[in-house]
């Protein structure tokens, strides 16, 4: 095995004694997480999905609802109508809501409709105009062109569908954070798993105090001054012997 395999090895089994040691689940490394912790966030995700899916289904219905009034207002021909009385829908004693009457001149000759919608009975009084769009080849066939009877109903519905995407969002995005959420470790030392890199290095003179420094200078020159005179005895001698 490698130096670096061997150092690899080494700081795994520090870090799962020190995870012992202050009573963490140790880590596993074929699965990366525990069994409690992957249940939890099965269990998170399978939330946020189903308030994705809620959302997505709030939107796709609110488009549903508009299709209806899709042709009128592609194709639709606008004229003035004029409301003539009311529907109860819900047939209640109160009748405080109520759908429109309305009466409107087309090609084919007068015609009368009824609201889609059944509204507070203000909205609409009686001899109220209102804006009409009728098709020409049905000119029977036609709707009041206002926000209440076209766009109140999918309005409502898509926005509360996007409620529930942006707060699934939010809800996915702090489960992500909690998932990937950091973890202090101690700092890895190379040099104490791999004593060969560190007597490898090469050694560098630890700096001398001064008064040390100048005994060696002194020491030195004892030195020199012995090997003079030794030299200078040893040519007397010789001077002496011829």
């Amino acid at each position: 095995m490698s130096v670096a395999g061997k150092s690899y090895e080494a700081w795994k089994e520090s870090m799962m004694q020190q995870a012992e040691a202050a009573g963490d689940e140790p880590w596993n490394e074929e699965c990366g997480w525990t069994a409690s912790s992957c249940l939890n966030s099965l269990v998170d995700m399978k939330g946020a999905y189903t308030g994705l899916f809620l959302g997505l289904g709030l939107v796709l219905a609110s488009v549903v609802l508009l299709l209806p009034n899709f042709n009128h207002l592609m194709w639709g021909k606008r004229t003035i109508g004029m409301v003539v009385g009311h529907n109860d829908y819900i047939n209640r004693r109160s009748n405080t809501l109520v759908a429109p009457i309305v009466r409107y001149s087309a090609p084919g000759g007068v015609c009368d409709f009824v609201g889609c919608l059944s509204v507070p009975r203000r909205l609409y009084p009686i001899d109220k105009e209102v804006s009409v769009l009728y098709l020409p080849s049905n000119p029977k066939n036609a709707v009041i062109a206002d926000f209440v009877q076209m766009f109140m109903i999918p309005s409502i519905v898509c926005g509360v569908g996007l409620v529930c995407l942006t707060g699934t969002a939010g809800i996915m995005f702090f489960i992500a954070r909690g998932e990937v959420a950091p973890t202090t470790a101690p700092a890895f030392d190379y040099t104490q798993q791999n004593p060969a890199v560190a007597t490898s290095a090469p050694a560098t003179a630890a700096p001398q105090p001064k008064e040390s420094a100048a005994c060696e200078d002194e020491d030195a020159s004892d030195e020199s001054s012995d090997s003079n005179e030794q030299a200078a005895s040893s040519e007397q001698a010789a001077t002496t012997t011829c």
